[in-house]
């Protein structure tokens, strides 16, 4: 999470502070959402 942080990767950050159970519930949309941003840099 720290190097995601320090990136400027908020969207990534977000996705490693979230519990395991909410990870695994929202995996697929967050994993689009941290690509994209990646496309974005």
């Amino acid at each position: 999470m720290a190097v995601a942080t320090l990136l400027g990767l908020s969207v990534a950050a977000d996705l490693f502070a979230l519990s395991e159970g909410e990870l695994e519930r929202r995996y697929l949309d967050l994993v689009d959402a941290v690509c994209g941003a990646l496309r974005r840099r």
